[in-house]
């Protein structure tokens, strides 16, 4: 991946020459998935936001569909509880 530079005018060339591994090219792409984490030649990460924006909706959702039938001051425990396993679980830690 090339990371685009902020400053146009730094910029030497918009080609560049193909890179070999084992005399197999190596492409070009605007995006990759490291470690789970999408890393994008923008420098933004907000195709991973979003993923686990709708990865935390998903669950919500399950969590809203199995206990609908409990009283509000119990889906606001759960709801508690569910957030902090998620934001543990999501740490990294």
């Amino acid at each position: 991946m090339i990371f685009t530079h902020k400053d146009k005018q730094k910029v030497v060339t918009a080609t560049f020459p193909s890179f070999k591994l084992d005399d197999m090219d190596l492409k070009f792409v605007f995006e990759f998935k490291y470690v789970g984490y999408f890393i994008t030649n923008d420098e933004h990460d907000d195709k991973d936001v979003l993923r686990e924006v709708r990865a935390m909706f998903t669950q919500t959702n399950i969590l809203a569909r199995r206990f609908f039938s409990c009283s509000v001051s119990v889906k606001i425990v759960l709801f508690e509880h569910f957030i902090f396993v998620f934001m543990v679980r999501n740490s990294g830690s």
